[in-house]
C-alpha cells in the first residue's frame, strides 16, 4: 500500500486489502502450535467479517459495544473485524479459562455495558451455567462466529465509520491499578501502526511470528494489525503453546523465515533456561532482522545472554529491538532506528536512585547500572520529561513522570471523565499544550528515552527512594535456585507504622532439593552489598506463581496484597 494512500480506518484498511490482493495469505495460525495450520486471506477474512456484522447488526446499533471472547486463533481476528464493519465497538477480553477471566469479564461488561458478545459454541457450552447464573452475563446476547453463514456477507452495509470513532476499547493489564478501558479510535490505531511499520522497517516483503495473546495490546496491534498495514503474512501461535514449550516460538522463525517477532522480556529468559542445547542446535534465526521487546523493565543482561547463546544459530545482537509504549498511548510510544541497533548506557545506580539524574559510568564501573535506550518519539509525537508534583519540565539527564503528546494518545477512559481529564489532557507549568502522563519515570539520554520504573512502584524506605526493578534484578541473579525476573519488591507497614522491605522470589522448578534457608540468606546479602538496604523479610514461592499482567510484567500491588493475606503459595518465608 503506497504511504500516501494510507486508510483512514480500519475498516478502508482491510477492505483496500481484500480488493487489491484477496488470495493474498495475511493470517496463518497453528492450533497444536507446530503443524496445524489454519490460513486466512485477505479476501476470506473480508467475506467472514462482513458476515458477522450484517448478523451482528441485528442485536446491536452502531456505537453499542461487543465483548470478542474468543481462544487466540483466526475466529478472534474476525470476530474483531466484524465488530468494526458493522460501525460496533470491539472490547478484547480474554479467553474463559480460569475462574478469575470470568471476574474480570463480569467487571467489563459492567464497566462497558456491552449488549453482545461474539464467541464460539465451544466456549458458550462451557460458559452456559456461569451465563444463567451471572445477573451481569445474563443481560448480554451471546453470538456464535465459527458457523456457517452462507451468503449473508452480500447483505452487509457499510457502517461509514470516520477516524474519530471508536474502533475498540482497551482494558489495560492492570499492572499498579484496576484495569480501566482506553478509548481508541480508527485515527488513533492507523497513526500508531504506520508509526510501528516505519520504526521496524516492515515491508510487503517482511514475516512476522506472534504468540503474544490478541486481547493485548501488544498482540492485537503490534502483531495482527501492524503486518495488515504493510500487507505481509504472519504466522500466530496460541500463548499457551508458547508456556508450554518455548523452544515452538523460535522453530516457527526458524521454519518460516521470519523477519519480525518480539515479546516482553520474560519470554527472551524464558528461552535462555529452559531450552536445551540439542533443542537448538538445529535452529536458523539467521532471517530474524528484528526481535522487539517493549516489557517493563528490558532487562539488558538478559539480551545479551540471548545473543551470546543463540549466534551459532545466526541470531544477530543488532535485531534487538527495545522500545517502549502503553495502551493510552494506542501502543508504540517510543523506538530507535532499526538500522542501528540497541543504545545501551551505564548508569551511576547510586545517584540514579538518590539524586534523580543519570550520569554515564564506564563499562567496568560495578556500582553502575546498565539501560536500554527505547529511541524517540515518532513523527508529529513530543515526549517530555516533567516534575510530576509542580508540573515543570526536567532537564537533559534528570528523571522525571514521562509525558506524550500527539494523534497516538488515545481519547480517554470508558466512562471515567475526571481521571481521563488527569490522565490525558495534563499541562506543563506555564505552556500551552496537553500531554498524556503515563505514569512512568524515565529520562532522556543521547536523544534516547530511558526507562526507570513507574510512579506508584517507587518505594521510600528508611528516607530513600528506591527503585523495586533494581532490586528484583539482583534477588534473581543472586542465587542459581532462585528464578531471575520472577521477583516482587515492595514495602508494607509494620504495626509501628514503619515500612518493611519484602523481597518475594520464585523458585526454578529444577531447584527443589535448595537449601531454602540458604538462598533467602544470599538473597539478603546480595541486596545489602549491591544496594546498602536491609530486607527485612524473603519470601520464597512456587514457579509460575507470582501475579503477572497479560504482557509480562510483575503485579507488584497484588503480590503485596496476596502476601499480606497469605495467599501466595509459599515454600518459605524468612522474617528477620
Amino acid at each position: 500500500m503506497n504511504r500516501n494512500q494510507t486508510p483512514k480506518t480500519l475498516v478502508d484498511l482491510l477492505r483496500v486489502r481484500a480488493q487489491s490482493s484477496p488470495d493474498r495469505t495475511g493470517y496463518i495460525y497453528l492450533r497444536d502450535g507446530n503443524a496445524d495450520e489454519e490460513t486466512l486471506t485477505y479476501g476470506a477474512l473480508d467475506r467472514k467479517a462482513r458476515a458477522i456484522a450484517a448478523h451482528l447488526r441485528a442485536h446491536a446499533r452502531p456505537g453499542d459495544r461487543a465483548l470478542i471472547n474468543h481462544l487466540p486463533g483466526t475466529e478472534y481476528i474476525a470476530s474483531f473485524f466484524g465488530c468494526l464493519y458493522a460501525g460496533v465497538v470491539a472490547v478484547p477480553v480474554y479467553p474463559p479459562r480460569f475462574n478469575q477471566s470470568l471476574e474480570r469479564i463480569k467487571s467489563i461488561v459492567t464497566d462497558g455495558t456491552a449488549r453482545v458478545a461474539l464467541t464460539s459454541s465451544a466456549i458458550l457450552e462451557s460458559l452456559r451455567p456461569v451465563i444463567d447464573s451471572s445477573p451481569e452475563l445474563a443481560t448480554v446476547d451471546w453470538l456464535v462466529t465459527d458457523r456457517d453463514f452462507g451468503s449473508l456477507h452480500e447483505e452487509w452495509m457499510d457502517p461509514g465509520v470516520n477516524g474519530q470513532d471508536l474502533a475498540f476499547i482497551q482494558y489495560t493489564s492492570g499492572s499498579t491499578s484496576q484495569p480501566k478501558g482506553v478509548m481508541l479510535s480508527h485515527e488513533n490505531l492507523i497513526v500508531n501502526l504506520s508509526a510501528i511499520c516505519q520504526f521496524f522497517g516492515a515491508s510487503p516483503d517482511s514475516r512476522g511470528v506472534i504468540w503474544l495473546p490478541p486481547y493485548h495490546d501488544m498482540g492485537l496491534i503490534g502483531g495482527l494489525l501492524a503486518p495488515m498495514l504493510e500487507g505481509f503474512p504472519v504466522t500466530l501461535m496460541s500463548p499457551y503453546s508458547f508456556l508450554q514449550r518455548p523452544i515452538r516460538w523460535l522453530e516457527m522463525i526458524s521454519r518460516t523465515r521470519a523477519t519480525v517477532s518480539g515479546a516482553p522480556n520474560f519470554a527472551y529468559d524464558l528461552c535462555l533456561n529452559r531450552l536445551t542445547d540439542e533443542q537448538v542446535a538445529g535452529l536458523d534465526l539467521s532471517s530474524w532482522e528484528l526481535a522487539f521487546c517493549g516489557a517493563e523493565p528490558i532487562q539488558v543482561d538478559v539480551m545479551e545472554k540471548f545473543a551470546k547463546r543463540f549466534a551459532p544459530q545466526g541470531f544477530k545482537r543488532k535485531a534487538f529491538y527495545p522500545c517502549y509504549g502503553l495502551a493510552e498511548s494506542t501502543l508504540l510510544l517510543s523506538g530507535p532506528d532499526h538500522r542501528e541497533g540497541p543504545m545501551v548506557r551505564r548508569i551511576d545506580a547510586h545517584l540514579l536512585q538518590t539524586e534523580h539524574r543519570a550520569q554515564v559510568v564506564e563499562a567496568s564501573d560495578p556500582n553502575g547500572r546498565d539501560l536500554f535506550g527505547c529511541g524517540a518519539a515518532p513523527a508529529g509525537h513530543e515526549i517530555r520529561i516533567v516534575d510530576p508534583e509542580n508540573r515543570t519540565p526536567m532537564k537533559v539527564g534528570e528523571v522525571g513522570e514521562i509525558w506524550f503528546s500527539g494523534p497516538s494518545v488515545a481519547k480517554g477512559y470508558w466512562g471515567q471523565t475526571l481521571l481521563s481529564e488527569e490522565t490525558f489532557r495534563a499541562e506543563i507549568e506555564g505552556e500551552k499544550g496537553t500531554y498524556l502522563r503515563t505514569g512512568d519515570l524515565g529520562f532522556m539520554l543521547d536523544g534516547q528515552l530511558f526507562i526507570t520504573g513507574r510512579i506508584k512502584d517507587l518505594i521510600i524506605i528508611r528516607g530513600r527512594n528506591v527503585y523495586p526493578q533494581d532490586l528484583e534484578v539482583t534477588s534473581g541473579r543472586a542465587h542459581a535456585a532462585a528464578r531471575a525476573g520472577a521477583t516482587a519488591v515492595f514495602s508494607i507497614l509494620s504495626e509501628k507504622h514503619e515500612e518493611l522491605l519484602v523481597v518475594v522470589q520464585e523458585m526454578e522448578r529444577r531447584a527443589r532439593d535448595a537449601d531454602l534457608s540458604e538462598v533467602s540468606k544470599t538473597i539478603r546479602e546480595a541486596i545489602f552489598q549491591e544496594h546498602g538496604l536491609k530486607v527485612d523479610t524473603v519470601c520464597l514461592i512456587r514457579t509460575n506463581s507470582i501475579p503477572l499482567t497479560t504482557s509480562g510484567k510483575i503485579k507488584r500491588h497484588e503480590c503485596r496484597k496476596k502476601f499480606v493475606s497469605g495467599e501466595l503459595t509459599e515454600l518459605f518465608r524468612d522474617p528477620s
